[in-house]
């Protein structure tokens, strides 16, 4: 969702996500941009583009984790990211029983009611 921020433009400040499953309904929730996570998803997407995708090797496991000079970085990178997950709103919660969902066979079932 900060990557589809990030591509909008400086005047998108959110995004809205909604995920539905199967069986327990959707959940719409927004997340807010940060710049400072910005900065550093950026960098550590160039790195890893320069040290994996252009050198055609397949990243080694926890790549970057336990690296000795950007280890430390990468880890409050991460630690960032959990508490950014932490700040995601709830807009909405969608009931199963609420949504319209497609029934009996799709030749002759419209997804659409109008």
């Amino acid at each position: 969702m900060m990557m589809e921020m990030l591509c909008v433009g400086p005047h998108c400040s959110s995004a809205v996500m909604v995920r539905q499953t199967a069986t327990a309904g959707a959940l719409i929730i927004r997340l807010r941009r940060d710049e400072r996570w910005l900065e550093e998803m950026m960098f550590w997407l160039e790195r890893f583009h320069s040290e994996v995708v252009d050198q055609g090797i397949e990243p080694p496991c926890n790549f970057f984790w336990e690296d000795e000079a950007m280890g430390g970085r990468y880890r409050k990178f991460v630690a960032h990211t959990l508490q950014l997950a932490s700040t995601v709103e709830v807009v909405e919660h969608v009931r199963h029983q609420d949504i319209q969902r497609m029934v009996g066979p799709p030749a002759i079932t419209f997804l659409f009611l109008d």
